[in-house]
C-alpha cells in the first residue's frame, strides 16, 4: 500500500479559515482538501475535508456530491464513509514555542486554545505535546486521557531562547511512535530560531521523510515566515497566520472541526488506467450551486501493470452467426507491433501464432449450437498486452433429408392456398352469423307513430301484410397486424465473459417503440452493476430508419447540481458501444417493415417524445356497429317503397339509442 502522506489533515481547513482581524483573504464558498491518501492496485482510499465559507463542516454529503478523476479517466466511487461512520482515530502532535517572547498574553491564549482543541476532538483521538525554548522537551506522550493533557497544558511556562529547527527534528522522530496512521503535527511559534541554526535544511528533510502533514501556526509579525511556509508546503501541510493572541483560539477550534469532519471515499481504479506512469488525482465536490476541487500528484504505483491496448479482430462481427470456416486476422492501433497472439474459444486455447503470420482459420464445426465467445490475447514487442472478445452464435445444423427429396415448393404453395381458403371460410361464417339488424322501410310521421286502437284489436285487412324489414349487417372489424422486430442488440458483460460465463451474453429484439435499459427491476433490458455507473433507468432504445437510437436518461436534480445532460447516440448496423462493464452490439434486421393496421408503413420519422409513448388505434371487435349516416331518410326511401296507407300498422318507433351511437332501433 502506497501513502503519499500520513495525514494532510490540514490543507482543507486553512485555505478557508477566516480568523479575526482579517487574517485571511476572501474565502471560497466551499473548500475541499485531500486529507489522507492510500492506494493499491485496483483501488484508492481518499480522505477529504469539506468546509463552508465559515470553516464549518458540510454535513450530509453523499457520493453524488463528489467526482474523482485520474487524468482524463473518471473513477467510480464504490463507497463513501461520512463523518458519522466509524473512523480510525487521529494522532495529533502539538509542538509549542515556550521561549521568552511568549510570556504573558501569548502564553495564556495558547493554553486556552489548546485546551479547547483537545476537548473538541473525538474521545478516541490521541494527542501528544512537545515544547521548545533552549531545548526540546517531550512533555506528554500520546494519550487519550483528557485530564493528563489538561494538566500538561496548564504547566506550560515561557522563558529562554528558540530552538525551532531542533523542535521540528524531534517532532519528525516523535511521529514514528504515533499509535494510528492518521497523523498531524500542529506547530506554534512566534519568532525565529536562535539556537541550532545549522539544522535548518536537515529539519525540512526530516519532516518530509516522516510523511506527516504539518500545520505551521505563526503568531504575531516578527516571524520566519519563509521557513514556516517551506515547512508546511514540503509536507503537504498549510501555513496559518494568527496576527494576535486572541485569534489562536479560533484557529485551533477550526483545526479540531477539520479533523472531525472528514469523508472517506473508496475508489475503484479500472484496468484501463495506466498507473505505471506519474499521474494526478482530482477530487471535485459540489454543494448546492457551489463547487470546489483539489488535486494531488501521484508517482508511478509499484507493482502496477500496463493496461491492455485496444485490438480488433477482422473476419468476424460481434453476434455473427458462424456456420462455416472463417479467416480471422487481428489488428492493433498504430504504433503497436504484435509479437505473439493466442486464440481462445470459451476460455480454451485453440491456436497460437507468432511472427509475421498471426491469422487463424477458425472452423466452428466442433462447437455446440448456441452462444460462444472467441478471445484474442496479444503481446506487443514491448511486452504490453492487448485483448479483444467477440461473441458469436453457432446455429443448429440443417435437418437431413436422408436421401429422399420431397417437392417442397409445390407442397408449400398448396399449404398456403389451404390456409387462405380456411381463413376466407372463417370470415364468411363469422359475417353470416352476425345478428341481423331490423330497420323499418320508412320513418313514420310523428302523428302516425302511435298505434291505432283498431289495429291493436286485429282489424287489419287480410292482405295488409307488413313490409319485410331490411336486414343490415356490421362488417367484420379490421385488426392490426403484428409489429415485427426491427433490430437486435447483444449485451455482453465483458468481465464475466472473460471468466468463461457464457450466460453473461444476452440478446434482445428491438422495435420502433422504446425499451428501457437499466439496473432497476422494471427495466425491459435488465443489467447488473455494483459500481453505480449504470442507473436504474439508464436509457431508452429503439430502431429508427435502420439505426439504433440510444437516449440516455438524466434526472432534473442531476442536471441542476452536477451539470449532467441527457444524450443521444445513433448506432449503425454492426456498431457497438460500452456502458459500465457492458459492451452493446447492434444488428439491423433489414427488410422487416413495421405494420400498423392493414397497411405497411415505414419506421416512424422524427424522434419520439420524451415519455417514449406512441398513439395506438382503438379496435372494437364486439357488439353491433352502426353509423348515424346509415339511417337517413334518403337511404330508407331508396328501399322497396311502402304504401303510406300502411304506416299506421307499422310498429311504434323506439327512441332508445344504440350504445355510444346516435341511431335509433325499431321496436
Amino acid at each position: 500500500m502506497i501513502r503519499s502522506t500520513r495525514l494532510a489533515l490540514l490543507g482543507a481547513v486553512f485555505a478557508i479559515v477566516a480568523l479575526a482581524h482579517g487574517a485571511f483573504a476572501a474565502a471560497e464558498p466551499i473548500t475541499v482538501r485531500i486529507m489522507d491518501f492510500d492506494e493499491q492496485p485496483g483501488s484508492m482510499e481518499i480522505t477529504v475535508s469539506a468546509l463552508d465559507i465559515n470553516s464549518r463542516p458540510l454535513p450530509g454529503l453523499t457520493a453524488d456530491n463528489f467526482k474523482i478523476s485520474l487524468g482524463s479517466a473518471q473513477l467510480p466511487i464504490r463507497e463513501l464513509l461520512n463523518p458519522e461512520a466509524a473512523r480510525e482515530p487521529a494522532s495529533v502532535l502539538l509542538v509549542v514555542d515556550v521561549s521568552g517572547s511568549m510570556v504573558g498574553e501569548p502564553m495564556n491564549q495558547a493554553r486556552n486554545a489548546m485546551r479547547d482543541f483537545v476537548q473538541t476532538l473525538e474521545a478516541t483521538d490521541f494527542v501528544s505535546i512537545v515544547t521548545f525554548s533552549n531545548s526540546v522537551t517531550h512533555l506528554q506522550p500520546f494519550t487519550t486521557d483528557r485530564n493528563q493533557l489538561s494538566t500538561a497544558i496548564t504547566s506550560l511556562q515561557a522563558s529562554g531562547e528558540t530552538a525551532l529547527y531542533d523542535a521540528v527534528l524531534a517532532a519528525s522522530t516523535q511521529m514514528a511512535e504515533a499509535p494510528t496512521r492518521r497523523q498531524l503535527v500542529i506547530l506554534l511559534s512566534d519568532g525565529r530560531a536562535t539556537l541550532g541554526l545549522p539544522n535548518r535544511d536537515a529539519s525540512i528533510q526530516a519532516a518530509v521523510a516522516a510523511e506527516t502533514g504539518i500545520v505551521a501556526v505563526g503568531l504575531g509579525a516578527d516571524l520566519d515566515t519563509q521557513y514556516l511556509n517551506q515547512l508546511a508546503t514540503s509536507t503537504n501541510g498549510r501555513y496559518l497566520a494568527a496576527p494576535t493572541p486572541a485569534s489562536l483560539r479560533q484557529a485551533y477550534q477550526d483545526l479540531a472541526y477539520a479533523i472531525r469532519s472528514q469523508y472517506t471515499l473508496l475508489i475503484d481504479v479500472p484496468p484501463s488506467v495506466d498507473r505505471t506512469v506519474p499521474g494526478s488525482v482530482r477530487v471535485h465536490a459540489t454543494y448546492w450551486s457551489d463547487t470546489s476541487f483539489t488535486e494531488r500528484a501521484l508517482s508511478p504505483l509499484p507493482g502496477a501493470v500496463k493496461p491492455p491496448f485496444d485490438m480488433r479482430l477482422g473476419g468476424i462481427e460481434a453476434a455473427q452467426k458462424v456456420g462455416e470456416t472463417l479467416s480471422l486476422q487481428p489488428s492493433a492501433p498504430g504504433g503497436v507491433t504484435l509479437a505473439r497472439v493466442e486464440y481462445l474459444v470459451d476460455g480454451a486455447v485453440v491456436h497460437t501464432a507468432e511472427g509475421a503470420d498471426l491469422g487463424y482459420q477458425f472452423d466452428p464445426a466442433s462447437l455446440a449450437p448456441g452462444n460462444h465467445v472467441i478471445t484474442v490475447q496479444a503481446i506487443d514487442e514491448t511486452g504490453k498486452p492487448g485483448r479483444v472478445d467477440v461473441p458469436f452464435i453457432v446455429p443448429p445444423p440443417a435437418a437431413s433429408s436422408g436421401g429422399f427429396s420431397l417437392p417442397i415448393i409445390p407442397m408449400a404453395m398448396a399449404l398456403a392456398v389451404g390456409v387462405v381458403a380456411w381463413m376466407l371460410f372463417k370470415l364468411f361464417k363469422k359475417q353470416r352469423d352476425v345478428e341481423p339488424v331490423l330497420v323499418s322501410n320508412k320513418i313514420n310521421a310523428w302523428e302516425q307513430r302511435i298505434p291505432k286502437r283498431e289495429a291493436s284489436r286485429g282489424r287489419n285487412a287480410p292482405d295488409d301484410t307488413p313490409e319485410e324489414p331490411e336486414v343490415r349487417q356490421r362488417p367484420a372489424p379490421i385488426r392490426p397486424a403484428v409489429v415485427s422486430a426491427q433490430g437486435r442488440i447483444v449485451i455482453m458483460d465483458e468481465d464475466a465473459v472473460r471468466n468463461g460465463q457464457l450466460d453473461a451474453i444476452q440478446e434482445y429484439e428491438i422495435f420502433s417503440s422504446p425499451l428501457t435499459l437499466g439496473t432497476g427491476p422494471g427495466a425491459d433490458m435488465h443489467v447488473q452493476d455494483a459500481t453505480g455507473a449504470i442507473a436504474a433507468e439508464e436509457a431508452r432504445v429503439w430502431v429508427q430508419k435502420g439505426r439504433l437510437v440510444y437516449h440516455k436518461l438524466t434526472t432534473l436534480s442531476a442536471m441542476a447540481t452536477e451539470g449532467v445532460t441527457s444524450g443521444w447516440q445513433f448506432l449503425e448496423d454492426g456498431d457497438e458501444m460500452r456502458i459500465g462493464g457492458y459492451r452493446i452490439v447492434f444488428q439491423y434486421l433489414a427488410n422487416r417493415p413495421v405494420v400498423e393496421g392493414d397497411k405497411p408503413v415505414d419506421a416512424p420519422t422524427g424522434l419520439p417524445q420524451e415519455h417514449g409513448m406512441h398513439i395506438r388505434h382503438a379496435w372494437d371487435g364486439a357488439g353491433d356497429y352502426r353509423s348515424p349516416t346509415d339511417f337517413t331518410d334518403s337511404s330508407l326511401e331508396e328501399s322497396a317503397g311502402a304504401d303510406p296507407s300502411n304506416r299506421e300498422e307499422e310498429a311504434p318507433y323506439d327512441r332508445t339509442p344504440f350504445p355510444d351511437e346516435g341511431g335509433y332501433r325499431s321496436a
